[in-house]
């Protein structure tokens, strides 16, 4: 084809191809392709450059370039240690996962990496799902089980966004605002919802509709509470929690990634994590228990479950009777049972909570329950128990 014979295709064409169209419209894209035989060879071209460009080896990056890309991406780290590991893994597991290449799409694939021992952490529940999910990083085209440690991920993060929303109460606006601004920043749903709504695009249609629903929810949630916030500051009035809260309960969630199975990840060793704090300037830029709060929710993001533990002890070291005292006990216990250090996470629940649950009034009941997953809550409920009846 010459230059000049070139015309652009529509952009119901453009969507067809990468799987945006909803079933009817695809139905009548199809029906217009039978129609029009100049714009069925153009989307057939369009689809077999894109299938050559899948097919194309990759390649191994240059000396140092794995260096220079990791030193700016947040989790540079933690692609390099899963590659040490993933090498040296012996076989079978090594017949299971595919080399890791630190590319440009490293950071948004880091967490596609599981079933590594002492790196990743993976807890199924219901159907049993595959033991191991891997992905190479490089020019590929991912599919769904590639992807599900990324977008069960994104699934964790946004419960955790929604556990702050509906069971942290802030009395002072502003504060309040503050905090949830934070949240939205420190759980970097938006970003990730973009490059994950760019990769499901390559699946099947009916996985392909199931995960761009969710993720299409999760971005119109995401817009609105920033509308909400941003009204109630305008209006001088506190953020309707209640609406912030159905807003997103309203998000429509894949079976698969809210009972099939849930991916945990965990971080090790040191790296940028040790910066914590440091990075998020803007958040209780003006209040100092803000700040120690927002260290600990910043932990629970970046997977840093001994962070999470020393930030909740620093916050609750300076504020003993501060407005954060119950929520960072909680995710301090979580993070202890989740290191198996369980006698621990049992004295740091009962430091802040009474021993007995029959003592709780009903709003720590509601905060228990509502920050601290089933798995959580039986697991505690064990540790108490062994930690009772060695005090006996």
């Amino acid at each position: 084809m010459e230059p000049a014979d070139y015309q652009p295709l529509p952009q119901e064409a453009h969507d067809f191809i990468e799987g945006r169209l909803g079933a009817d419209d695809e139905r009548a894209f199809r029906r217009r392709l039978e129609r029009d035989e100049n714009l069925r060879r153009q989307v057939e071209r369009v689809r077999a450059t894109m299938a050559l460009l899948r097919g194309l080896p990759t390649k191994q990056p240059s000396e140092g370039f794995a260096e220079r890309v990791m030193g700016r991406i947040r989790d540079g780290e933690l692609i390099e240690r899963a590659r040490k590991r993933i090498t040296s893994a012996r076989t079978p597991l090594w017949q299971h996962i595919a080399q890791v290449g630190a590319g440009a799409v490293a950071a948004a694939l880091v967490l596609a990496v599981v079933g590594v021992p002492g790196l990743f952490e993976r807890v199924t529940e219901g159907p049993a799902a595959p033991a191991v999910a891997a992905v190479e990083l490089g020019v590929v085209e991912a599919g769904e089980e590639d992807l599900l440690p990324a977008l069960g991920d994104q699934y964790e993060r946004y419960r955790r966004l929604s556990q702050q929303v509906a069971y942290v109460p802030v009395e002072n606006p502003d504060t309040q605002r503050e905090l949830i601004r934070m949240e939205l920043e420190l759980s970097d749903l938006l970003r990730r919802n973009r490059w994950l709504s760019g990769e499901v695009t390559s699946l099947p249609a009916d996985r392909r509709r199931e995960y761009r629903r969710f993720l299409d929810d999760l971005d119109s949630a995401l817009a609105a509470l920033d509308r909400e916030l941003t009204d109630s500051a305008a209006e001088n009035r506190p953020a309707r929690t209640d609406v912030m809260r159905k807003t997103l309960s309203e998000v429509s969630v894949p079976l698969r990634l809210r009972e099939e199975c849930r991916y945990t990840i965990v971080r090790t060793g040191t790296g940028p994590s040790g910066e914590l704090g440091r990075s998020r300037v803007a958040a209780g830029a003006g209040d100092a228990e803000v700040r120690s709060y927002c260290a600990i929710r910043e932990a629970l993001y970046r997977h840093d479950l001994e962070r999470v533990v020393s930030a909740a002890q620093a916050y609750r070291a300076s504020y003993s009777r501060g407005r954060f005292v119950k929520p960072a006990a909680l995710q301090a216990t979580a993070a202890l049972l989740r290191l198996g250090r369980e006698r621990e996470a049992a004295q740091t629940y009962e430091a802040a909570f009474p021993v007995y649950d029959e003592d709780l009034s009903m709003a720590d009941l509601v905060l228990v329950r509502g920050l601290l997953a089933e798995d959580e809550l039986a697991a505690l409920s064990r540790a108490r128990a062994a930690l009772r009846a060695s005090s006996d």
